[in-house]
Formats: C-alpha cells, structure tokens, sequence
C-alpha cells in the first residue's frame, strides 16, 4: 500500500470517528442536593450523610443514634473529629474525639453487660478498641482538654438523659 493511500484512508476513518462521537449522547448526572432527612434508622442515615460527605446530617443522624444508645455512631464521631473532615467541613477538634471515644465505650460497656455470658472467650465482646482510640488521644492532650472533654461529655449526656 503506498503511503499516499494510508494517509488518505486514516483521514477518512478519523472523520468517520468525529462525526460518530458528536452524534453521541454526552454525559448527563442528576443534581445532588444534600438533605438531613432520613427515611431509615438513624444509625443508617449518619453512615449515609459520612459516606456522601453531608457534615451537617451526619452530625445530626449520629447524635441522634447515640442518643438511643448506639455506640457505633459514637465512634465515627471520634473518628471525625480527631482527624477533621474537609468535605464534610468539620475542623479536627482532639477534645471532641476524646469525648466521643469515651461516650462510644461508655455506651458500648452498657450493650455488653445485657448480653448473656460468652461461651467461648475468643468470642466475648469487649469496649477495648473505643478504649484504645480514647487513650491514644488523650496522649496528645493536655489535663485541661481532657477535662474540658469530660465536661463536654457531662453535659451531652445529661442534655441527653443518659446517665454515666
């Protein structure tokens, strides 16, 4: 084939390739709105709202939930708060992250004592990693944060009608 031909025919073949591609459908995505409504369980929604980056619904969802005395939502909210989200817009707040922690094994400590006695101890639930979390970040605080934090977590519980 001479070179005259080749050129001829990769010209034809990308004009056939424009004009395919322009009379394609382009890309089109439905408008997101992030919402704090919730039409499941709270504990659902707050990993909805973390997943989809909504700071405003997840704070909300899962306070909600650890209100009912859902540890687990406790948890991502130390989580959050000790390394900050910026698409979510939540500054890292250590004193925050150690409250959360310890609400989260506080909670997570009553859900164990109403269950009925492992049968085998590589299966007994324990508090421990809540526990770990909280005192890694109390490592970095200082005894007026850790305070502070405590205060904090007073006050969320009593506004909250949980008692410690």
């Amino acid at each position: 084939m001479r070179t005259g031909s080749f050129i001829a025919i990769f010209f034809i073949l990308v004009g056939l390739s424009i004009q395919t591609a322009s009379a394609q459908a382009g890309l089109q995505q439905q408008r997101v709105e992030q919402t704090d409504d919730c039409s499941g369980d709270a504990s659902s929604c707050a990993m909805d709202a973390l997943w989809s980056h909504n700071g405003r619904a997840f704070l909300k969802w899962a306070q909600v939930a650890v209100a009912k005395g859902d540890h687990t939502p406790a948890y991502w909210l130390g989580e959050v708060f000790e390394s900050g989200d910026k698409k979510m817009n939540i500054q890292a707040d250590i004193v925050r992250a150690y409250m959360w922690y310890d609400i989260a094994a506080l909670l997570q400590a009553r859900e164990i004592q109403k269950l009925p006695p492992a049968t085998d101890p590589s299966f007994a639930q324990t508090n421990q990693q809540a526990i770990n979390y909280r005192d890694g970040v109390a490592r970095e605080m200082t005894a007026a944060q850790v305070n502070e934090a405590l205060r904090l977590e007073k006050e969320w519980l009593t506004k909250h009608g949980i008692r410690m």
